[in-house]
């Protein structure tokens, strides 16, 4: 894992959000999204997280996850835009923010 660029937290609630690039190819059809969290924990303290996705103003939080000291990832698949709970478009992609909440 790539460890030189990080985000931390030990704030139950925070929630972190990125940008993702617009699509370079355009599907006929989008059958589900998957976004993914690779993390750890760096004390002994327990720690827990969520995937997020945010689409437009609608804000989905995975299942809650328990980090380990070591690397670990989970991920989350959306087979409908939660904003309109209709299949996903090229537009709706380009414009989600995906990322994680620190649950505990």
């Amino acid at each position: 894992a790539n460890t030189s660029d990080y985000v931390t937290s030990n704030t139950p609630g925070d929630i972190d959000l990125y940008d993702v690039d617009d699509l370079n190819v355009i599907p006929d059809t989008v059958y589900a999204i998957q976004t993914n969290v690779v993390a750890k924990k760096d004390n002994v303290a327990t720690r827990t997280i969520k995937p997020v996705i945010l689409s437009n103003v609608t804000t989905v939080e995975g299942s809650e996850y328990s980090l380990l000291t070591e690397y670990t990832s989970t991920s989350m698949i959306l087979e409908q835009d939660p904003d309109v709970n209709d299949s996903w478009t090229e537009e709706s992609i380009n414009a989600l923010k995906i990322g994680f909440k620190i649950e505990q």
